[in-house]
């Protein structure tokens, strides 16, 4: 597999999309323990 180059955009994409997902799922924690 070939390494490409990620750019600034993907970068803040990616980590935009781990930090949403990563309060979804302390969320879903709160909610379920009630």
């Amino acid at each position: 597999m070939e390494e490409k180059p990620v750019g600034a955009i993907g970068v803040i994409v990616v980590l935009t999309l781990t930090i949403l997902v990563f309060w979804l799922g302390v969320y879903a924690i709160f909610f379920t323990r009630g």
